[in-house]
């Protein structure tokens, strides 16, 4: 039987998600409840549980309880969004780095700067986003939605 060990291989931030998706509406269609036991008991197993093999290699192995994790809160629509941006809300004179749901005030223009040289030595792009008016404060409704209300209050309010 061939081994198909991915060895020390992980796979692109959009891959790894789309993957969780993916499991997550198998998962929601047929009713499975996501498990992970570290052998054939559990509703996702690895081919090592069946055959003497690395596959799918260290990574994955070590990743699935995680993984897993991954898959059950898209089940419940609580993954978290795949966005990362520079954010410029509301017309106000603030810069904020957007990861998921966790937003963070960027203090000076040269923490851009560092920001975008260390997507772009990953391969990543961090777009840069207007986002609202005064008039129309989407914004404000984009802190919401990230719970981060507080901050917005303090740093824009």
């Amino acid at each position: 039987m061939a081994d198909y060990n991915l060895g020390d291989w992980s796979p692109s931030r959009a891959a790894y998600q789309s993957t969780v998706l993916l499991c997550a509406d198998i998962c929601n269609r047929y009713g499975i409840y996501p498990t992970y036991t570290g052998d054939t008991d559990g509703t996702f197993t690895e081919h090592r549980m069946y055959a003497a093999t690395s596959c799918p290699g260290d990574w994955w192995h070590a990743k699935m309880p995680d993984f897993v994790n991954d898959v059950r809160n898209a089940m419940k629509g609580r993954f978290g969004m795949p966005i990362e941006c520079i954010l410029h809300p509301d017309e106000s004179q603030k810069l904020f780095h957007v990861s998921g749901n966790s937003i963070a005030y960027i203090p000076h223009p040269d923490c851009i700067t560092a920001l975008q040289d260390v997507a772009e030595a990953c391969g990543q792009d961090i777009p840069y986003i207007d986002l609202g008016t005064k008039e129309a404060p989407w914004g404000w409704r984009f802190f919401q939605a990230c719970g981060q209300e507080e901050l917005y209050k303090e740093m824009i309010g």
